[in-house]
């Protein structure tokens, strides 16, 4: 009886430190297949619309994200399995649009994207 009662405790504890364990790591998003983009406007004016599109082995999906004014910043991330890419479209007020993106991302790529005057440019890490 005792030995029951001890080898329930101890499998009590051990299912409560998993679950923890798995809850604290969902949180965190750690070993989650995430990519992360940080755009960034510094093109001298402010944007009047702006769309991210991307896409993996398994789906595309467009995001309108928040216009940006001059010297601000959003950040996007998204699921992705295995290989895929991603593209921006950052429209002007005056109805100008350019489009860039670094193109190319897996999961664990961290992307920053500083939209210019006349073009995207990208600067990629894996972190």
């Amino acid at each position: 009886m005792r030995l029951a009662l001890k080898t329930l405790g101890i499998l009590t504890l051990l299912a409560i430190g998993f679950v923890g364990g798995a809850l604290t790591a969902g949180a965190r998003h750690w070993f989650q297949p995430l990519a992360h983009i940080t755009i960034k406007n510094d093109s001298g004016q402010d944007l009047s619309a702006l769309t991210l599109t991307h896409s993996s082995s398994r789906f595309t999906s467009t995001v309108s994200l928040p216009a940006l004014k001059q010297g601000e910043s959003t950040n996007f991330r998204f699921f992705i399995a295995g290989e895929g890419g991603y593209s921006i479209e950052a429209k002007f007020p005056d109805g100008r649009v350019i489009k860039g993106g670094a193109g190319y991302v897996e999961s664990g790529y961290k992307v920053t994207d500083v939209v210019g005057a006349s073009k995207v440019q990208s600067k990629s890490s894996f972190y």
